[in-house]
C-alpha cells in the first residue's frame, strides 16, 4: 500500500526536504542503505511529534 499525500507531505517536512526528494533514484538525503534506520525513525517521529503537537496548541489557542 502507498501513503497518503498527506503523510508523504509529513515525512517530507519532517526531514526538512521536499517531497520528491523521497523518491528520488539515490533515496532521501541521507542514504537509505548506509543510515542508522532506527536514527532515522527517531527523526520522523520527533519532527511528526513536534508538527501535531503545535498543531494542537494553535488549534486550542484559537478555541480558547
Amino acid at each position: 500500500m502507498f501513503p497518503q499525500p498527506e503523510t508523504i507531505d509529513a515525512i517530507a517536512t519532517a526531514l526538512n526536504i521536499t517531497p520528491a526528494q523521497l523518491f528520488e533514484a539515490q533515496g532521501c538525503p541521507k542514504n537509505t542503505i548506509c543510515f542508522d534506520k532506527r536514527e532515522f525513525v527517531k527523526e520522523i517521529s520527533e519532527g511528526l511529534y513536534e508538527r501535531l503537537n503545535q498543531s494542537m496548541v494553535e488549534y486550542f489557542e484559537g478555541k480558547v
